[in-house]
């Protein structure tokens, strides 16, 4: 029986018993973004012949989309039917895997590509006054617990108030992040439509991973298109 597995698993697969990464997903999808080193079995071609290119003295971990794609398990059943002896389901997906900003390859340009990791942050129970000391000039600052994960931001006026005054009763609770998954041209369009320059980008159990700024993203992109052409997700 195939087993389900978790992004920490597979990491451990790979590191120390040298697992094959398997996307079967179609052509495109792979082309856009796969885990790094991922071959590609397509399900719909999945057979015999084709996983012969698998080592079967190696584990076997394949892969789709995210937990609402059935390809993968699907997958993993045909290859172990095939006698493959170690064959593991990475449940959660490819967008689990981006969405930690993890290694990849393909033709995308995703937010974690692009985010600036030297953002000012503190934590809830410092003072306003401290924070201040060290913020050299930059008008924001995130505030975060003890396991980097974000608790809100603190920026513009509310910087200004008591020296004593507790962070925690300065920051804004509520505000709006995005994956390192995200496709950076879906992004750039919806920030320049709100008029937001810049955006705070977390892994998905909400730890700060840095900041995307519009202008260097829109950069970024034209950069991209002008290599990638008809590269598009």
């Amino acid at each position: 029986m195939p087993t389900a597995i978790d992004r920490h698993e597979v990491q451990r697969l790979l590191r120390e018993e040298n697992a094959q990464l398997v996307e079967v997903l179609p052509q495109k999808e792979y082309e856009w973004a796969h885990l790094a080193g991922a071959v590609h079995l397509p399900l719909k071609d999945l057979n015999a012949t084709t996983a012969a290119r698998l080592e079967r003295g190696r584990p076997v971990i394949v892969y789709c989309n995210n937990t609402e794609c059935d390809m993968s398990p699907r997958a993993a059943w045909r290859l172990e039917r095939l006698g493959f002896p170690a064959v593991y389901d990475y449940v959660a997906g490819k967008m689990d895997w981006l969405s930690y900003g993890l290694p990849y390859e393909g033709n995308a340009l995703l937010v974690g590509d692009l985010v600036r990791r030297d953002v000012p942050t503190c934590s809830v129970g410092d003072r306003l006054g401290d924070v201040r000391a060290k913020l050299a000039g930059q008008d924001l600052v995130v505030v975060l617990d003890d396991d980097r994960v974000v608790q809100g931001l603190v920026r513009g006026r509310a910087l200004e108030g008591p020296d004593e005054a507790l962070v925690e009763e300065a920051m804004r609770f509520g505000i709006t992040t995005v994956r390192p998954s995200e496709d950076v041209a879906t992004l750039t369009g919806r920030m320049r439509r709100a008029g937001v320059e810049r955006i705070l980008v977390t892994s998905s159990d909400g730890r700060l991973l840095g900041l995307l700024l519009r202008a260097e993203a829109e950069a970024a992109l034209d950069r991209h298109r002008a290599q990638h052409v008809g590269a598009e997700p």
